[in-house]
């Protein structure tokens, strides 16, 4: 390319990189809307590519990498594929990043972030209304019963005790 283009030296390899990281990046995205294993391959290829562009401090994949790495994060999520900090550090960086690209980039990162605290929210609120859940609420309720009642058998005992000490 930087051959025929005449572009040549450093500023034609940045191009051919950049274009080649946008090549795979929609190959990724092609993976991903298969949906099962390609869902899968779609992931580690977005990560390859974030590791591969992450030393890379050029303006040309300044705005790429905020949308892999935001896409990324958000893929993590639905499935599952990592803890739920991890996930949020990348949507967090994403963002933080996002931030010195403008309100556009800006906004789209942060909604992403909001869309995963949403997802975190249903999935507790989905969580806390579990048999499970309701299970151990009502475990704990007859504990605390269970708690007050030998409080109280511990305070009479101990009047009855103190009652024959004073005899």
């Amino acid at each position: 390319l930087a051959a025929a283009g005449g572009g040549g030296g450093a500023a034609g390899r940045c191009g051919e990189d950049e274009a080649a990281v946008r090549v795979r990046w929609q190959e990724a995205k092609l993976q991903w809307a298969g949906g099962g294993a390609g869902a899968a391959e779609a992931v580690r290829l977005a990560r390859a590519l974030l590791e591969e562009v992450a030393g890379d401090g050029s303006a040309e994949l300044s705005a790429l990498r905020v949308r892999l790495e935001r896409t990324y994060g958000g893929w993590l999520d639905e499935l599952r594929a990592e803890r739920r900090a991890a996930i949020e550090e990348t949507l967090l960086h994403a963002q933080s990043a996002a931030d010195a690209l403008g309100p556009r980039s800006a906004s789209k990162a942060l909604y992403e972030v909001g869309a995963f605290y949403e997802r975190q929210a249903a999935a507790l609120e989905l969580d806390a209304s579990s048999a499970a859940a309701l299970a151990a609420r009502a475990q704990r309720s007859r504990l605390e019963s269970d708690l007050r009642r030998l409080r109280r058998q511990l305070v009479a005992a101990d009047a009855e005790e103190a009652a024959a000490g004073g005899r």
